[in-house]
């Protein structure tokens, strides 16, 4: 056990510097952004852009790449395994490019679809610059299928460092933007996609003599239960990416400058969250799938139960610390550049709410993941629908009485309550296994009411004694760790790790 636990620690590690480096840089480019264009007209047009590619990869990509095909590549020797990372490369490339030569004739639609507030010099821009940027879709597709192979080989560290090869190459092109004459949007998509070309190239750079196993002539692997379990788990966390998508799209309503408003609180939670709350998710789902495949059910249980109370953990005590200091990190963030006073007020107010979705986010995660691992990929995808429908109609009620902060409000309201159906669903899918388990989930509410207790009451008494925002920022973080410590301890006692 100790040895497991020491090889989770380590590649976890490798996992949290990699995406930490990337979200890093991530924050600067949103500083960066924030800068250059404040809250307006050519700032809404940006995020838009740098967005929208996204959200299609999180819809054709994200985890779901990862879901299916990492259970398959534990099935196969390296051999096969390797055989099939190049036959799902080569057929579904194929169709990654069609879909991206498709949506390129249908830019206007996006942004109508996505950006509805828009005025109509706004949307032709964005619709413009859309249509260059789109092509970032397939490149980040090829990526994706070999972060997966990487990741079942348990190889973190280059997958990880993605996004600060992405990231980099995207401040470069605002830099460059910054020092033209011309002040033309274009350079900055062409930064783009030389960065997603160059984070591809380094993944396959990683593989190495392993591309040497590659039998064209082999046989073929794909099978139609792979594309099956592919499209359920890509529908399941591809609407679970759309949640803070609708709020941004209908945060255009409320006035220039909305949108990127409510993408600067979005992006100041996404940090965390990507380098901290969900990374056990990512190294814990290759061991699920193995352990699930061998019929070790223990032992999956006991890696899911780890997974669960340690990203509900750092969602809370990183959630309060930040709550503790929200004027802080908002102007550390953004208030170098040219918003004033009344606009990083508003994006405070965003981001203290936005906030309190860290652990129910953890969670959700955690759980599809191993819902994944189950090859049950069916049920996070009714459950992310479930969420979908409940975010539209709260968005509906939240913006008509609250504005953007109502929208703050419906999607963590929505995490909430979808995180509590997540917890049934599995409890109930697994019913029988439980019963003849020693394994009681149950047991980790006491580590997580102490984490809770602690960040509370440090985060109330210094308050009151109301430190400058560097001060106040690190106190917060102090008391986070704090808490995560204690409660490990707390958690090793009671041997629920």
């Amino acid at each position: 056990i100790f040895v497991l636990a020491k090889s989770i620690l380590i590649a976890g590690s490798w996992v949290s510097i990699g995406v930490l480096l990337g979200r890093i840089i991530g924050f600067f480019r949103e500083a960066y952004i924030a800068n250059l264009f404040g809250v307006s007209r050519s700032a809404d047009i940006v995020i838009f852009v740098l967005t929208i590619p996204g959200l299609l990869v999180n819809i054709l990509v994200a985890g779901g790449l990862s879901a299916a095909l990492i259970p398959q590549f534990k099935q196969h020797g390296n051999q096969d395994a390797a055989n099939l990372f190049f036959q799902f490369s080569l057929v579904f490339g194929v169709v990654c490019i069609a879909i991206t030569i498709l949506l390129i004739q249908f830019t206007d639609t996006l942004v109508s679809l996505f950006a509805p507030g828009f005025e109509s010099a706004t949307h032709a821009e964005a619709g413009r610059l859309l249509g260059l940027v789109m092509w970032l879709v397939p490149l980040t597709c090829f990526a994706g299928i070999t972060t997966a192979y990487l990741q079942s080989m348990e190889r973190f560290a280059i997958p990880a460092l993605g996004t600060l090869i992405f990231n980099l190459f995207i401040l470069a092109g605002l830099f460059v933007f910054q020092q033209s004459t011309g002040r033309a949007l274009d350079v900055i998509i062409w930064f783009v996609l030389m960065g997603g070309l160059v984070r591809w190239i380094s993944q396959l750079g990683r593989l190495g003599s392993t591309l040497l196993l590659v039998k064209i002539r082999r046989g073929w692997l794909l099978t139609a239960d792979l594309f099956h379990r592919y499209f359920q788990a890509v529908a399941a966390i591809g609407m679970l990416a759309m949640y803070p998508v609708i709020i941004r799209a209908l945060a255009t309503f409320e006035g220039p400058g909305s949108l990127a408003s409510m993408n600067y609180a979005i992006k100041l939670v996404e940090l965390p969250l990507g380098t901290v709350v969900t990374v056990l998710s990512v190294v814990l789902y290759p061991r699920l799938s193995a352990s699930f495949t061998e019929k070790n059910i223990p032992q999956f249980l006991s890696l899911l139960r780890t997974g669960m109370l340690f990203s509900t953990l750092l969602g809370i005590t990183i959630a309060i610390a930040m709550l503790t200091s929200v004027h802080s990190i908002v102007n550390l963030v953004y208030g170098w550049g040219v918003m004033s006073t009344v606009e990083l007020g508003s994006i405070s107010q965003l981001f203290a709410i936005y906030s309190l979705s860290l652990p129910f986010q953890g969670l959700i995660v955690m759980l599809t993941s191993a819902f994944n691992a189950q090859k049950k990929t069916m049920e996070p995808m009714k459950l992310s629908l479930a969420g979908l429908v409940l975010l539209v109609i709260l968005c509906g009620f939240g913006s008509y009485t609250f504005g953007l902060e109502g929208l703050a409000m419906a999607i963590v309201t929505t995490y909430l309550l979808l995180s509590g159906l997540f917890i049934f669903r599995f409890l109930q899918s697994n019913k029988s296994v439980l019963a003849q388990t020693e394994i009681k989930f149950r047991k980790i509410l006491l580590p997580l009411g102490f984490a809770v207790v602690i960040s509370l009451a440090a985060s109330l008494v210094f308050t009151v004694l109301n430190f400058n925002d560097i001060l106040t920022l690190l106190i917060s973080l102090l008391i986070a760790t704090l808490s995560i410590v204690t409660s490990g301890i707390i958690s090793k006692r009671m041997k629920l790790v």
